[in-house]
């Protein structure tokens, strides 16, 4: 049973940074645009 959290929790773990990393993502290239629309 142990190791059945122990899997879950490093499951969740990874879902988070793979959701953080796709947030950061979003962010950069939103601020990219935003950049590039500032420039016309």
């Amino acid at each position: 049973m142990q190791n059945f959290f122990k899997n879950t929790i490093a499951t969740f773990v990874e879902l988070q940074k793979a959701c953080c990393l796709f947030v950061n993502l979003n962010v950069f290239s939103f601020k990219r645009g935003a950049l590039e629309y500032e420039k016309f």
